[in-house]
C-alpha cells in the first residue's frame, strides 16, 4: 500500500516510558533527594547555633541591660530570672520597684533554637566586685558543661565564682 506522498506507509507505534525507565529515574531523584538533604542538615545546625549566639543571648543581654537601667539592679532568682523580664514585680521594695519597671523587657520567655529555656545567673566580676549576668544555652547537645555550649562571656572571663 502506497502512502500519499508515494511512498509505504509505515505504522508509527508510539513508544512510552517503560516501568524499569520510570523507576531508574525515581531511584536518581530519590538519590540526589537524599545527598541534598545530607548536605544541609550541617548547615542547619549551624544556623541555629548562629542564630542562638549572634541574635537570641544578645538581645537577652540588651533586655537584661534595660531591666537593670530601670530597676538599678538585675533580675535575681527571688524576682524569678529572666522570666522577670516578661512579668512586672508583684512585690514593692522601699524604693517602688513597680514604678520603675518599664517592660516587658522580651515578648515571650527566652528559649535557645533548640527550644530550651536559657540559663541565666548572677556572678561576681572578681575585677569590679559588681554582679554581672552570664545568659548561655546548652547547644545543640542539650547537656551542659559540654564544648558546643553557647555562652554570652568568653572563657577568658572565667565564671566569677
Amino acid at each position: 500500500m502506497k502512502g500519499a506522498f508515494g511512498m509505504n506507509a509505515r505504522r508509527k507505534v508510539a513508544r512510552g516510558f517503560t516501568l524499569l525507565e520510570i523507576l531508574l529515574v525515581i531511584a536518581i531523584i530519590g538519590m540526589l533527594a537524599g545527598a541534598a538533604v545530607v548536605a544541609l542538615i550541617p548547615a542547619r545546625e549551624g544556623a541555629k547555633i548562629d542564630t542562638t549566639r549572634d541574635v537570641l543571648i544578645p538581645q537577652v543581654m540588651d533586655a537584661l541591660e534595660r531591666y537593670n537601667l530601670n530597676m538599678g539592679h538585675y533580675p535575681t532568682d527571688e524576682e524569678g530570672g529572666l522570666d522577670a523580664l516578661l512579668k512586672e514585680p508583684s512585690t514593692t521594695d522601699d524604693e517602688g520597684s513597680e514604678k520603675k519597671w518599664r517592660g516587658p523587657y522580651v515578648k515571650k520567655s527566652p528559649r535557645d533554637a533548640w527550644g530550651e529555656p536559657l540559663k541565666y545567673e548572677l556572678v561576681t566580676d572578681e575585677q569590679t566586685n559588681r554582679e554581672v549576668p552570664h545568659v548561655s544555652s546548652n547547644g545543640p547537645d542539650k547537656q551542659e558543661g559540654t564544648d558546643d555550649d553557647i555562652k554570652s562571656w568568653s572563657e577568658d572571663e572565667g565564671s566569677g565564682t
